[in-house]
């Protein structure tokens, strides 16, 4: 009995802890002006609207483009819009569309945890995991948009149900009553035919009512029916460990030129004098002799807090270390040190699996 008590009580606390596996993406436009969106070059909503959400991305970072539906706007463009926070947990970014000096812009809003409820009205929301599946907008009044979504959802289940019943009608108007069990007389053998017209025609509207009715009072929510398991479809491994979860690998295919770096927080070396080639050198060296990675990665940062260096030393003094996680955690350091913080992106190329990757490129992003 305690030992069922205490499994009611920490399960809960169990599936808290989960990481969700997939995050979402909403872009709207405060001023009003309608757009269309586009996601690695494909199309979001063939509508023009204010408000988009996607959700159901298990990628770490997206291309993004924005197109005004007035074509004399300019467009506004965004790649490697990242729906990650920086330790690589899925969240629910919001975007908002601005305008600055002739210029349209994609600017960070807030990044809350993945709901799966979209409160807010007029929203058109796509699914990105099941693009086959129709897209929906949140219900809203006055909205021509909504109306024709759904008329098209009822046309399109009404001419499914025609589908199905003209084989029947087919078979009901064809089909010749055996000659045994019909009575000489002409009469009773159309009162025979016309009584298995009426009672197959009784089973049909049997069938077909619960159908009608189902189109006329179900109502359009914001999600999708279809409802798909993303751990079948991200990792094997997810599914048989559902707390830890292992995402995707991401195919690097944005140059590293493109990313926009942002100024380090408490920047040391804004206007600092490198360190002198030499000196740099003789230190390398001797951190290159340290026996392990834990030593090197400590004297690393001992050198750096001490001096500004340029991205081409801290490229140095990565490549000496071995594992992706401490090259990560000492270009991170480095960070703030670095004389030439625009050619810093160099530093991808020391890490050998993706997922770090992308981590330092959203950490000097961002």
């Amino acid at each position: 009995m305690k030992i069922t008590c205490l499994a009611l009580l920490f399960f809960p606390l169990f599936l808290f802890g989960q990481k969700p596996k997939y995050g979402c993406l909403n872009i709207s436009s405060p001023s009003g002006e309608t757009f269309f969106l586009y996601i690695n070059n494909v199309k979001i909503n063939d509508v023009p609207q204010t408000k988009v959400r996607v959700e159901k991305m298990y990628k770490y970072s997206y291309d993004v483009k924005i197109e005004f539906a007035d074509a004399s706007h300019l467009t506004a463009n965004r790649n490697k819009l990242f729906i990650c926070n920086k330790s690589g947990i899925f969240r629910d970014f919001y975007y908002d569309i601005v305008k600055e000096n002739n210029a349209a812009k994609i600017v960070f809003k807030t990044m809350p945890a993945v709901v799966d409820i979209v409160s807010e009205k007029d929203v058109f929301v796509y699914n990105y995991d099941n693009p086959s599946s129709a897209p929906t907008l949140v219900e809203s009044k006055n909205n021509d948009s909504i109306v024709a979504i759904k008329k098209s959802a009822v046309v399109k289940k009404k001419k499914e149900i025609i589908k199905k019943i003209e084989p029947i009608k087919d078979s009901i108007s064809s089909k010749t009553i055996p000659k045994e069990s019909l009575n000489k007389t002409s009469d009773s053998s159309v009162a025979i035919k016309k009584s298995v017209v009426v009672k197959k025609k009784k089973e049909i509207i049997k069938k077909v009512e619960p159908i009608k009715d189902s189109i006329s009072t179900k109502p359009i929510t914001s999600k999708p029916t279809t409802k798909i398991n993303p751990s079948k479809k991200i990792n094997k491994k997810a599914k048989q460990d559902s707390i830890k979860f292992i995402p995707p690998v991401i195919v690097n295919t944005t140059p590293v030129s493109e990313l926009v770096l942002v100024e380090p927080e408490n920047w040391q070396c804004n206007n600092g004098w490198p360190m002198h080639k030499s000196a740099f050198e003789k230190i390398r060296n001797e951190i290159a002799n340290e026996s392990n990675d834990l030593q090197k990665l400590n004297k690393s940062k001992s050198l750096v807090s001490k001096n500004c260096i340029t991205s081409e030393q801290a490229f140095e003094l990565t490549g000496l270390l071995k594992t992706d996680e401490n090259k990560l955690e000492l270009s991170k350091f480095c960070f703030k040190y670095i004389l030439d913080i625009k050619n810093y992106s160099i530093l991808g190329k020391t890490f050998t699996e993706e997922k770090y990757k992308e981590m330092f490129y959203y950490f000097i992003s961002h």
